[in-house]
């Protein structure tokens, strides 16, 4: 499976890479995240598929409570558009038991896709093996 190197860690969130495979994981290590840390986390993450050959992003957010309004609007609006523009072709999302939170998040992808701002194939998943999987397969 995947060999994981780090690449970058905070105290909210850390990034790993598998540069055989192209796959960038992300993963949100507190509940409580501000909106600076979370935008600060997806610029930090885009950096990161900019410097490389990555074109698959696993993003567990298993950890991840509620998120603000802003952060939903900036993540619908302008993150996932520069994925798109980055070349990532595959996104598997691990989201988070509560269904609040899980439901914020799935409503986050639906407003980017009505946007016209994704431009990859997007599944979210409700534990990691599963999305790594995904992730590896080609087409679907």
């Amino acid at each position: 499976m995947l060999r994981l190197e780090p690449v970058y860690q905070s105290d909210c969130f850390k990034i790993e890479a598998d540069h055989k495979y192209g796959v960038l994981r992300t993963e949100w290590l507190q509940t409580a995240v501000n909106d600076q840390e979370l935008m600060n986390s997806g610029v930090r993450l885009n950096e990161c598929i900019s410097n490389s050959n990555i074109t698959k992003v696993l993003s567990n957010a298993q950890q991840l409570g509620s998120i603000s309004s802003k952060a939903k609007d900036w993540l619908s609006s302008s993150f996932y558009d520069e994925l798109s523009k980055l070349g990532v072709v595959k996104f598997a999302r691990v989201l988070p038991s509560n269904l609040f939170s899980k439901l914020a998040l799935e409503s986050v992808i639906t407003r980017a896709e009505a946007l016209g701002c994704i431009g990859f194939e997007v599944k979210n998943f409700g534990e990691e093996k599963a999305a790594v999987e995904w992730l590896l397969t080609n087409g679907q």
